[in-house]
């Protein structure tokens, strides 16, 4: 527990000091604060209420530390740490010690989690076994220029989905890593961008004498611990023609998320340029699309409050393939099975009834952020930015569906330029 002893600038009435307080706010966003005393159990003064009461000196010595630093309980959190003699604890004390090794067992058990986690993505990948690892980089900004101007101007995200093919111990390059790009004005990062992009890498890979698929990620529940990222892989299983009888998610613990992907994130600055030297790329709509998972999956798996396992609380999920099915079970612990296998369908509804269709809409971007990002572009490259070669990405975005033909700037620099709300559907880009 980091603290300070007597800790400058906290006084009571008198001008003194307390013995401690806590560097970091202990609860309610309040730091702990605290004065220790030690009374004798035995004292003519206590040893009435001592014989009949056991720590009631402490409670005494404790009450009258409170109404000394009362002053200070609109700011602090005060605990008057009173022992006595004879080993007895105020109440408030008991409570604070209770408190510090309840948090240090969680902290224990936290770090024994995280290394269960990253032993399993260390461990040797078996020969019947594929795994995979798979992570959203931070949202990248477009253009990317050097001004200070890009501090405070709206721009255009790139967003990236990097999966790593092996454990964390292996060589990363193209023929283990493959990351899928598209930019915001395509689509959305949401469970069906996620979920799409791993069912292609899912059908793109080799499953010659494979029997089991580990994947491994962090618990975000919009992209990853979701019912459409476990739907579409209840839907792959059950239509695979490979031998594959058995996937398992692994998701990571919080605050130990370090994954082979964000090897990969560390050494991309220019984006899928540079991506081309560390992993295979694939653009969104060449080489990969978008399909609705989420709306198939819903119609034909059960809500994730009727499962037999609380989502949120599980770290890992397995799914066997059956001749009865696909079934799945939840596991809070990384090593122990406690849990038992079921399915989680709807009455009637089979797998094979999930067909989803390819998303045809693309994302909007406001008109606004597109005015910052033309301003910027002007501001860099000059008025006649357009004529670069280098910079077609932002004159196909800008000037799509016809809008944004001439100078973005003029057209846009009173508010009355702005479409009527009935011309709101010209901005889907």
């Amino acid at each position: 527990m980091n603290s300070t002893l007597e800790p400058t600038g906290i006084f009571r009435q008198d001008g003194k000091r307390p013995d401690g307080m806590t560097i970091i706010p202990w609860s309610r966003g309040q730091n702990l604060v605290w004065d220790v005393t030690c009374v004798d159990t035995f004292a003519q003064c206590y040893l009435r209420n001592t014989s009949e009461h056991a720590g009631a000196a402490a409670e005494i010595a404790c009450k009258k530390k409170e109404k000394k630093y009362e002053g200070l309980r609109n700011e602090y959190l005060f605990c008057g740490m009173a022992v006595e003699t004879m080993g007895p604890f105020a109440k408030s004390f008991k409570r604070i010690v209770d408190e510090i090794a309840e948090r240090m067992n969680v902290l224990r058990v936290h770090k024994l989690k995280a290394k269960a986690f990253y032993s399993m993505l260390k461990a040797p990948v078996q020969e019947d076994e594929v795994r995979l690892s798979f992570d959203c980089q931070k949202n990248l900004v477009l253009p990317k220029v050097p001004d200070q101007s890009a501090y405070y101007s709206r721009q255009l995200y790139f967003y990236n989905f990097t999966v790593c093919e092996g454990s964390s111990k292996n060589h990363l390059n193209p023929s283990t890593v493959t990351s899928y790009t598209w930019m915001e004005h395509e689509r959305t990062k949401g469970s069906n961008e996620i979920a799409s992009m791993v069912y292609n890498k899912l059908e793109s890979i080799d499953l010659s004498g494979k029997t089991t698929i580990q994947l491994f990620c962090d618990g975000c529940p919009g992209q990853n611990k979701n019912v459409t990222m476990i739907g579409m892989l209840m839907t792959w299983l059950s239509k695979t023609k490979s031998k594959v009888t058995k996937v398992t998610v692994v998701y990571s613990i919080v605050g130990h998320s370090f994954l082979p992907p964000d090897r990969v994130f560390g050494q991309v600055v220019e984006y899928r340029d540079v991506l081309t030297q560390f992993s295979t790329v694939k653009a969104f709509n060449e080489d990969f699309k978008v399909y609705d998972w989420k709306e198939e999956v819903k119609s034909t798996v059960k809500p994730p409050g009727q499962w037999h396992f609380k989502i949120s609380k599980v770290k890992r999920i397995e799914i066997i393939k059956q001749k009865k099915g696909i079934v799945i079970k939840g596991e809070v612990p990384y090593r122990s099975d406690v849990c038992i296998h079921k399915s989680v369908l709807k009455k009637c509804q089979l797998l094979s009834m999930i067909n989803p269709t390819m998303i045809e809409t693309k994302n909007t971007v406001k008109p606004e952020k597109l005015k910052d990002v033309d301003e910027l572009l002007k501001k860099h490259f000059g008025e006649s930015w357009k004529e670069r070669e280098d910079l077609k990405l932002y004159i196909q975005v800008l000037e799509e569906k016809g809008l944004y033909s001439q100078d973005v700037g003029e057209e846009l620099d009173d508010e009355n330029d702005f479409p009527a709300e009935d011309d709101e559907d010209d901005f889907v880009l």
